[in-house]
């Protein structure tokens, strides 16, 4: 036989689970527990014919094969007779009786679980139904309206028609699940919405009228007490309705009943776990509900224990000091409207602070700038406009404070003021959501969050909307465990720096983190390939990173020095005392803005967040904590996603305005889908396009254009990175409108390669940039050359390689070694590899290029001016002459030995013949 049993005083939650059970495994028996009271015994006096269920009196226990639990892992809440037959099966080996648990209460170590089966589901989930209809959704079992009802009525109980904090997305599928098949809905607001009996509001009343309100850590609590000889059921709903009339964020009623004390708990999960302390009293529960039954207990007691208990469980409140935003962006009240206006737009805000000096003495919103700009006063000064007095907070308000005055003054900021008035920092509405829903809270719908995209011609919110939702930085347990496994892998050596940077940053009371590049490749598990070297980047928060430079060198003498400091950007570059690390740099965190598309950034310190906002890409978003404190030492900070577009291979940008700010990064995008396999998200995609076809390009200085460029040539990638940028609608014409990139230009970057493997000069990535400028008149080259910025040298070497093509095509007669040798023989490396890999297979220049590579660029005489002095020449340039003659007979083939150069330089000089390798 096969039964499924519930903890004692059965609630819906209970009884629809076990009706579940009986629908997933047919032939199982429901045993109901004892007592039943209020509207469940109400339905069962009505439904219990419809139920397959047993009371435990009339069960044969040695038929028993298996116990499905539900709704409970205690063993000792079980109706008396079930829980003395599972105590006595859990202590035989082997088991004869096998136990499945469907539970949504916290886990509890010493529970039922350790004994179940496999088949077994504990789950943080609303309500235990839910957990056995997503098994009956997935399954795609039909129902009829009376099994519906029941199992929807287990889910609205115990979410709270979906309103407790508990709720989870599983009981929202499963109610919606069971709508399907026409909920009574009714029914369900009958049974579910209390009435209260006579007895029930006596009751209710004795606790209203001892109600005991207690603040602790801003929050509110209400303690309520009665006694009554005989039993009341209800207590639960009784408590719920303290916390309603009371807005309370926590209610605990206190009631003596026969011989026992009956404690019932409800709560805000988010500020107080209930279950918790239920637990304490042998009770159990959620965190927003539970309950306990102490035997011959003093109610008194109880409750000074459970006050006692309260400080240390209450979970503190944000105050305004960590909700602000800190440094805050100020004006002046002289400032003009129209510019004010810019500057929201700029920094993304809807409200500015208004100081005088030191002294907060207005604020102006977006609301003031509409309706100035709307009467035509945008050239009005601030302080016509701004909102007095102003409304503050001190450091330590809370967030139900905050909230409360935000609503009651209807002000979206708050000034946050030290008791001498200093200006701390700023408390938003978005700062307040955040709080409350997590960082991924989007800013509402609006003007005040519309900024025109120029670029794009389109009016956007703010440019968090852009990215995927993210509710914290910090990964799940799960995903920092798989990145401490990657991190630990790192070299020692490294790791070791990032100790002491940690270490002393911290010292200096900032945090130090190691970001951008390094991190990524440490998650891809990418190492650099042979002699390669590389940077490492770290941010410096809450101080300078000019100071943290000084600090390391001045206590590691032996291991740093300060390259260079750049105190503008609060900046510094050190040296590294690693042998794969070419140079540690170190930055302040701060938050850059572009007056102008392509314009240089201007820069301001800033937090972590708003560093690494300012970044390009999500994947290159991401840092890694050193502070040297427990459990923050590796602690990934992952704010944009970037983890997860790592391992969807996804490049990203993090704001919608990031090409119009650095049209560089459309390269870089490029390089970077190349370089890792990856591609370009379809927004990412599309903004790259729309910016190439509107001319992004055409303010971008040439040394940044270069450099992104440089870094696609001197990738193994370079072809699949200029394809990409190709099929963005560039190719390469934002250098030059001729300039044309396609089949050729691949064919030509092909053979470099193939010539370059085996002739290596010194700067490859020019040769590749010499191929792709070709094809360009003198005047477009030189155009495309000083676009770019290149040194002369590397301008040099492209000229003279379009000259030499032009001159080799213009000769018909063939040349000889000698004439080739010379016309090559003071021509930079680079600038024949571009010739010879223009040249096609078979053809002539092909040809010649290889022989002078291949043989005649390694011709050497083998005596010297210093042989022919002592055979009599004077010096002079006759020497030279001589020489020149006898190395252009040895190229054509007249000469080869040293006898051989000395006969034919005796020759020369005896007068036997004319200064020509043709006299040999």
């Amino acid at each position: 036989m096969e039964i499924v049993v519930t903890h004692n005083n059965t609630d819906f939650d209970a009884l629809a689970s076990q009706f579940a059970v009986t629908k997933l495994y047919p032939g199982t028996k429901m045993v109901l527990s004892q007592p039943i009271v209020g509207s469940v015994r109400e339905y069962l006096s009505l439904n219990r014919s419809s139920l397959p269920a047993i009371e435990p009196k009339y069960l044969d226990l040695s038929q028993v094969t298996s116990i499905f639990v539900v709704d409970c892992q205690d063993v000792e809440r079980l109706p008396e007779p079930i829980s003395k037959f599972i105590q006595k099966e859990m202590s035989k080996n082997p088991k004869t009786v096998k136990i499945t648990v469907f539970d949504h209460h916290r886990l509890e170590s010493d529970g039922l679980l350790q004994y179940a089966s496999e088949d077994s589901v504990v789950a943080k989930v609303g309500s235990a139904t839910s957990i056995l209809v997503d098994k009956m959704r997935q399954q795609k079992f039909v129902l009829n309206q009376f099994e519906a009802t029941l199992l929807a009525l287990g889910i609205h109980e115990d979410t709270g028609s979906l309103t407790f904090s508990g709720t989870s997305e599983t009981d929202a599928k499963a109610l919606a699940y069971l709508m399907t098949f026409g909920v009574d809905l009714n029914q369900i607001t009958s049974l579910i919405k209390p009435k209260w009996s006579e007895e029930q509001s006596g009751l209710l009343n004795e606790l209203l009228s001892s109600c005991k309100i207690k603040e602790i850590h801003a929050t509110k609590i209400v303690l309520a007490h009665s006694r009554s000889e005989r039993y009341i059921d209800g207590v639960a709903h009784m408590a719920r309705t303290l916390m309603d009339v009371q807005s309370a964020d926590a209610a605990f009623c206190f009631v003596h009943m026969k011989d026992r004390v009956h404690v019932v708990a409800r709560s805000d999960a988010n500020v107080l776990d209930v279950g918790e302390l239920m637990e304490i009293l042998g009770g159990g529960g959620h965190p927003g509900a539970a309950s306990a039954v102490v035997k011959n207990g003093k109610v008194s007691q109880i409750m000074d224990h459970i006050e006692s208990l309260l400080p240390d469980r209450i979970k503190p409140q944000p105050t305004a000091k960590n909700l602000m935003t800190t440094p805050v962006r100020t004006i002046r009240p002289s400032l003009r409207m129209a510019e004010a206006h810019r500057l929201m737009i700029r920094l993304g805000q809807d409200g500015l602070v208004v100081c005088e000096g030191l002294d907060v003495v207005g604020i102006v919103s977006r609301r003031d700038i509409d309706q100035a700009i709307h009467h035509k006063l945008d050239h009005a000064p601030v302080q016509g406009f701004m909102s007095r007095p102003v409304v503050s907070v001190p450091p330590d308000a809370s967030l139900e404070q905050i909230q409360q005055l935000m609503v009651v003054e209807d002000i979206g900021r708050l000034p946050v003021l030290a008791d001498d008035g200093e200006l701390l920092g700023l408390v938003t509405r978005q700062n307040v959501l955040e709080a409350v829903y997590g960082h991924g809270v989007k800013r509402a719908h609006g003007p005040s969050n519309l900024v025109h995209d120029p670029i794009y011609g389109e009016t956007r919110q703010d440019a968090k909307e852009f990215l995927p939702e993210r509710k914290s930085a910090t990964p799940s347990a799960k995903r920092q465990k798989e990145f401490e496994k990657k991190f630990k892998t790192v070299d020692p050596e490294i790791l070791e720096l990032f100790t002491i940077v940690g270490k002393e940053a911290a010292e200096l009371n900032m945090v130090a983190y190691v970001v951008g590049g390094f991190v990524r490749d440490t998650i891809l598990g990418v190492t650099p390939a042979g002699d390669l070297k590389f940077d490492l980047d770290f941010v410096v928060e809450d101080g300078s990173a000019i100071k943290l430079a000084e600090q390391l060198t001045s206590k590691y003498k032996d291991k740093f020095e300060i390259l260079v400091s750049h105190e503008r950007f609060q900046t510094a570059t050190l040296s590294s005392p690693i042998k794969s690390v070419r140079e540690i740099d170190l930055s302040t965190a701060r938050t850059e803005y572009y007056e102008f598309p392509a314009a240089l950034p201007v820069v301001e310190a800033s937090s972590l967040r708003q560093d690494i906002y300012r970044r390009d890409f999500t994947i290159n978003s991401l840092a890694v904590c050193l502070h040297p404190a427990t459990n923050r030492f590796g602690e990934l900070i992952d704010l944009y996603n970037g983890y997860d577009d790592l391992q969807k291979k996804v490049i990203r940008i993090l704001h919608p305005f990031s090409f119009i700010e650095d049209p560089t990064r459309i390269i870089r995008a490029v390089r970077f889908a190349a370089k890792l396999g990856f591609h370009l998200e379809p927004k990412t995609r599309y903004r790259a396009c729309r910016g190439i076809s509107v001319g992004l390009f055409n303010g971008l200085g040439g040394v940044r254009l270069k450099e992104e460029i440089r870094y696609i040539l001197e990738s193994e990638k370079r072809l699949e990175a200029l394809d990409l940028l190709e099929r963005l609608g560039g190719g390469l014409r934002f250098l030059h409108e001729k300039l044309k990139y396609g089949a050729k230009s691949r064919v030509h970057i092909r053979r470099a390669e193939r010539l370059l493997a085996r002739y290596k000069v010194k700067d490859e990535w020019i040769v590749y940039l010499g191929l792709l400028l070709a094809r360009l008149t003198k005047a477009g080259l030189q155009e495309a050359l000083d676009r770019l910025q290149l040194s002369n040298h590397h301008k040099d070497i492209i000229i003279r390689a379009k000259a030499i093509e032009l001159g080799l095509g213009h000769k018909s007669k063939t040349l000889k070694r000698s004439e080739i040798y010379k016309l090559f023989k003071d021509q930079p490396e680079e600038a024949l590899a571009i010739v010879g890999s223009l040249a096609s297979p078979g053809t002539k220049v092909r040809r010649m290029v290889l022989l002078y590579l291949n043989e005649l660029s390694s011709v050497q005489l083998l005596i010297k001016g210093a042989d022919l002095i002592d055979m009599g020449v004077p010096r002079g340039p006759k020497i030279g002459a001589l020489l020149t003659c006898a190395l252009e007979a040895k190229l054509d083939g007249f000469i080869s030995s040293r006898e051989d150069e000395i006969s034919f330089l005796e020759r020369q000089i005896s007068g036997a013949g004319a200064i020509s390798s043709d006299s040999g």
